[in-house]
């Protein structure tokens, strides 16, 4: 099997169109991946693959990984034994989570970022956040997020809430933490990242979300858990 499309499907010869056949073979049974200037086509009908155990337990059948150095997100396919008994496969994004701050200055505001979102295409006004790296604790995440993204430092941080914002197809778990007692310093952002403070009141931020203003689904849930909460 090559894996390179480029010779199977020479059209492909621009990110729309990479797009498109990563959509079509996905619903097609096959899972397609993108990497760079490939695109990497797996068809289930090659994997070779053991019968499934008679307990009904999932099993793995490949992994492909996607990063710039490190695997930011892994496609694992599954082969498992629907309640009819019937062979099914499901394709599970594999993340390693995400640490989500609410912090809270002294007057009872929201710190939050606007940042660019390829996927919307548009500035967001969301939530700090960012990825667990590999052997850190989501506490940890949170504190070296807030610092990163914010520049605060925070002298009280409770976790508020564990979510699964994306069940149907990925693994990745949040958590969301209130931070208190906030010290300003200087954000240390990524060479990549352009990233601009913006601080709301609680009520300014119900507002546009109820108003459809503010989509992201972590600063929904964080920010109306805490609303419900009487956090903020």
């Amino acid at each position: 099997m090559s894996n390179n499309c480029g010779g199977i499907f020479p059209f492909l010869n621009n990110t729309k169109l990479k797009i498109y056949a990563f959509c079509i073979f996905l619903v097609r049974r096959s899972s397609c991946l993108i990497l760079y200037d490939k695109i990497i086509l797996v068809n289930y009908d090659q994997f070779v693959v053991s019968d499934i155990d008679s307990d009904g337990e999932d099993e793995l059948i490949t992994r492909l990984g996607y990063g710039f150095g490190r695997y930011i997100i892994t496609l694992s396919v599954f082969k498992v034994l629907a309640v009819n008994e019937k062979v099914s496969y499901r394709d599970i994004v594999v993340h390693g989570g995400a640490a989500v701050l609410i912090p809270i200055t002294d007057d009872g505001k929201i710190i939050l970022v606007r940042q660019w979102r390829q996927a919307l295409k548009k500035q967001v006004i969301e939530l700090p956040a960012g990825k667990v790296d590999p052997g850190e604790s989501f506490e940890e995440a949170a504190v070296r997020e807030l610092k990163e993204e914010t520049g605060y430092s925070a002298g009280r941080m409770k976790k508020l809430l564990r979510l699964a914002p994306s069940v149907g197809y990925s693994e990745e778990i949040l958590e969301i933490y209130a931070c208190h007692n906030l010290n300003r310093g200087d954000p240390d952002l990524d060479e990549t990242e352009d990233i601009d403070i913006v601080k709301m009141t609680p009520e300014d931020v119900v507002g546009q979300i109820m108003a459809g203003k503010i989509e992201d689904g972590k600063t929904i849930a964080g920010v109306l858990f805490a609303r419900n909460a009487g956090i903020i």
